[in-house]
């Protein structure tokens, strides 16, 4: 049994010469496939050349049991490009695999199919014809963005949660699934507009960070007043302060902010949680903190911390962007973001000290 791909050109000759060149790019991936049934597995492979620009863009869609990858790259040449392609899907799908491994979802069936396997799968000699059920861009562009989705609501979340907490917002005023689901409509209509020098899952977070930010704009008058209210309605040595704040949370807080983070049974262990191929200190962070502390945290970074620290805080150790990511995401240096990855770090590393002191 062979992994099955198939091939299509725009403004670009085809030729068996090509195919025998892109098969030999594309078997770089099989060593990483072999985990995944072969019948489950499919490469779309696309090549268009710029009409006006001397440009090719190279793109493969990575069809997998449960998720789909995508990775495009433009470059002067055909070949080149599909390099760059290979190199970023391959990234791809080694978080992929490494959020598997950490999760444990990998199917028990699926690993026991490889155990009787004599040869290693790789890719058919020739693409296959493309049939009329092949789904559009538009259509495999939302796909990959339903993968998505749910981390994408609980970033809205947090970045509205915010919002109220520093009266920016009133309470409730934007609901985090709707705009999700506007940026979904969004993706579906420009899915051939992202710019060539974002993935699509960066690409999905730039767009719902412009209408979020749009949104709350748009509150800005009614904002400042509530905020001007809260102030002297409250202490000045609130402001800022998680522990000293004196703001319940009510069980939809506790929820959101708590989602998606793997607690056992009640408390984290700061290293399982952060990106573990992130961590280089010499001493590892391994306290266990409770969910109380851990809310702690996330509000003191919401009200506190810089808006740069905010952001690689939320896009590096929640959402697992890397420092050029977060880079374009803030339109900043990679050299900034990752000088403030290290002091996070250092943080965190006092948080979870202070936290194991305690317990």
């Amino acid at each position: 049994m062979t992994f099955t791909w198939d091939l299509v050109t725009k403004n670009v000759e085809r030729y068996a010469q090509l195919e025998e060149k892109l098969r030999e790019k594309i078997s770089k991936l099989e060593k990483h496939l072999q985990r995944f049934p072969p019948d489950a597995i499919h490469l779309h492979t696309h090549l268009e050349k710029n009409p006006k620009k001397p440009l090719y863009t190279a793109s493969l869609t990575l069809r997998l049991p449960s998720n789909t990858l995508h990775s495009d790259k433009t470059e002067d040449d055909p070949m080149p490009a599909f390099d760059e392609a290979v190199k970023a899907l391959l990234r791809e799908l080694e978080h992929l695999k490494a959020s598997l491994r950490k999760e444990d979802q990998w199917n028990r069936r699926q690993r026991e199919e490889t155990i009787g396997r004599e040869e290693p799968t790789q890719f058919a000699a020739r693409p296959q014809a493309r049939s009329r059920e092949s789904q559009s861009l538009p259509e495999v562009v939302s796909e990959m963005f339903q993968q998505h989705y749910s981390r994408l609501v609980r970033y809205a979340w947090r970045q509205l949660w915010r919002a109220e907490l520093l009266g920016e917002i009133p309470r409730n005023a934007i609901d985090p699934r709707m705009v999700t689901d506007e940026v979904a409509k969004q993706v579906f209509l420009t899915a051939d507009q992202k710019p060539p020098e974002q993935n699509y899952r960066l690409w999905f977070y730039a767009i719902l960070r412009h209408d979020l930010k749009k949104r709350i704009a748009q509150f800005e008058g009614k904002a400042a007043s509530a905020k001007e209210r809260s102030n002297s309605e409250s202490s000045s040595s609130g402001i800022g302060n998680s522990e000293s704040s004196g703001e319940p949370y009510d069980d939809e807080e506790k929820k959101a902010v708590l989602r998606g983070i793997n607690f056992e049974p009640e408390r984290l262990l700061i290293g399982e949680w952060l990106p573990g191929d992130e961590w280089s200190l010499s001493s590892p962070i391994d306290a266990l903190v409770s969910r109380g502390e851990f809310l702690g945290l996330m509000k003191s970074v919401a009200q506190s911390w810089s808006e740069l620290g905010r952001a690689v805080f939320e896009l590096h150790f929640l959402e697992g962007f890397g420092a050029e990511e977060v880079a374009v995401l803030e339109g900043r240096e990679s050299r900034e973001v990752s000088r403030k990855i290290s002091d996070i770090k250092k943080h965190l590393q006092q948080f979870a000290t202070h936290a194991s002191a305690e317990a």
